[in-house]
């Protein structure tokens, strides 16, 4: 009875969680910066927040890349790219990786019911779900 009661206070509290999330304003934040030079040096940086997470990954020519994610403000992972493409060549051969297997799976079950290119011209066109606030470009 103790575990049935703790299943409903759990399922109330998710409810209600995604109830507010529904009527509340969501800010999800965006940001890539890159620069190269004439002699063939570059460097890309790119982050994205969305609430207490966030993820960044920093790139340059002759430095190997890094993704991190941070929960908080605090960092809770870190990879460099060169180690994820490791445990990607190190996959069977002519198996795929179970990472890209998964991604490509959850796209497919959601482009059955929507057309992913069509909602996002849709929520990026409509004023009212989504706002370019800055924009710079040199």
């Amino acid at each position: 009875m103790d575990t049935a009661l703790t299943v409903v206070a759990l399922l109330s509290v998710a409810l209600a969680l995604i109830a507010l999330a529904l009527f509340l304003p969501v800010r999800w934040r965006l940001t890539v910066q890159g620069r190269g030079e004439p002699d063939g040096a570059w460097v890309l940086a790119g982050g994205t927040s969305f609430g207490p997470l966030a993820l960044s990954g920093v790139g340059a020519r002759g430095v190997p890349g890094v993704v991190q994610l941070h929960l908080f403000g605090r960092r809770v992972w870190q990879r460099a790219l060169a180690d994820l493409a490791r445990e990607q060549r190190g996959a069977a051969p002519g198996a795929r990786a179970p990472l890209l297997a998964r991604l490509r799976s959850g796209y497919a079950r959601v482009a059955r019911f929507i057309d992913p290119i069509d909602f996002c011209v849709f929520v990026v066109t409509e004023p009212r779900h989504a706002r370019i606030e800055a924009l710079d470009c040199e």
